[in-house]
């Protein structure tokens, strides 16, 4: 993604990787499933306690804003960055 953003840069284009934690969604009532499929699930753990800036998953919502102000002018000068958007979830805890 980095080489990508420096290859970019002479065309103007920008590339930034955003990378969202736990979403709230309903995917799973959209989602085809089938008892091989359930077999191979890997269940989802959410860490004790509420992270510190929200209790619970994010909301679509906040990823869009995020994506809307990077495809936006505003966003100009950000470029070859990874976004964590996760409540400060991917931060070390000691």
């Amino acid at each position: 993604m980095k080489m990508a953003a420096l290859e970019l840069a002479r065309y103007k284009i920008r590339v930034n990787a955003v990378c969202p934690d736990a979403i709230e969604t309903n995917i799973e009532q959209n989602t085809n499933r089938t008892e091989e499929l359930e077999k191979v699930q890997i269940p989802v753990e959410f860490p004790e306690g509420d992270q510190p800036l929200a209790a619970g998953p994010g909301k679509p919502e906040q990823v869009a804003d995020l994506v809307l102000f990077l495809a936006s002018d505003d966003s100009n000068h950000i470029s070859g960055t990874d976004i964590y958007i996760d409540g400060t979830e991917s931060l070390p805890r000691g």
